[in-house]
């Protein structure tokens, strides 16, 4: 196993590298602007309840930014200890869904499909992917048999991105319909949750090279193929825009 230092490794840690993303999206208040839109249509009344419900109103001003953070340590509570009965009874049902969907936003836009070079800057990590099957079907690779990268969230998301999965018919607004809200595709919680895992496995068919995707261990095509075991050539054809990107240039690094 190896890794690049961070400042050198524009395969997984690209956001990190990248000053046009820095820029344009990380240091971009606009770029959560849509999250931030819908922050604002619910984050006053939980924090008006909550602060009533402890009773601080007559001792001190409870700020939306400290309810954030409550609701961040009911998450964790939930997620490593499987206390829900602590910071969580601050909350409702409604609150879950609603932070959920502020986070989603937040992704979708900083890590997503909500601005284009959010994952762009990803192209490297699929650039390698194919290079690695070309070396296996043109003989020059013969001996490796996997390869396994590990990252978090800010790589995973990018990646389903550039594969066309999850993709919602229309963006994800602040004011989207309901129902739109309720059946999206984008839900990072169930696409990037902890251990979160994307495959993509070449197979030597009789006929022909195949192509499958496997995320948290559920198959899924590949936007652009006709079959869960796509032929190489269509995938080869379908990721040519992505492989057609370069990380130097979308970065604006010299």
């Amino acid at each position: 196993m190896y890794s690049e230092s961070i400042i050198l490794d524009n395969t997984l840690r690209f956001f990190d590298n990248c000053p046009a993303y820095t820029a344009a999206v990380l240091n971009n208040a606009t770029a959560t602007l849509e999250a931030e839109l819908f922050l604002n249509s619910f984050i006053r009344d939980v924090t008006e309840r909550v602060s009533n419900n402890l009773n601080l109103n007559r001792y001190y001003n409870l700020t939306t930014s400290l309810v954030k953070l409550m609701y961040s340590a009911c998450t964790y509570d939930v997620s490593v200890f499987n206390i829900t009965d602590q910071w969580c009874s601050l909350f409702t049902k409604e609150d879950f869904y609603n932070f959920e969907y502020y986070s989603d936003l937040s992704n979708y836009y900083v890590k997503g499909y909500g601005i284009p070079l959010s994952y762009q800057i990803g192209c490297s990590l699929i650039q390698e992917f194919v290079d690695i099957f070309d070396s296996v079907i043109n003989g020059s690779q013969l001996i490796q048999k996997a390869k396994f990268r590990f990252a978090h969230a800010e790589t995973l998301l990018p990646f389903l991105s550039l594969l066309g999965l999850f993709r919602d018919p229309e963006p994800l607004r602040h004011d989207s319909d309901p129902n739109f809200i309720n059946n999206r595709l984008w839900k990072t919680s169930v696409i990037a949750s902890y251990a979160s895992n994307i495959k993509l496995i070449l197979y030597s068919c009789p006929d022909r090279y195949r192509v499958k995707a496997v995320h948290n261990e559920v198959e899924y095509l590949i936007p652009g193929c006709d079959d869960l075991y796509c032929t190489y050539s269509v995938f080869k054809s379908t990721m040519a825009p992505v492989l057609a990107l370069n990380f130097d240039r979308l970065c604006n690094i010299n």
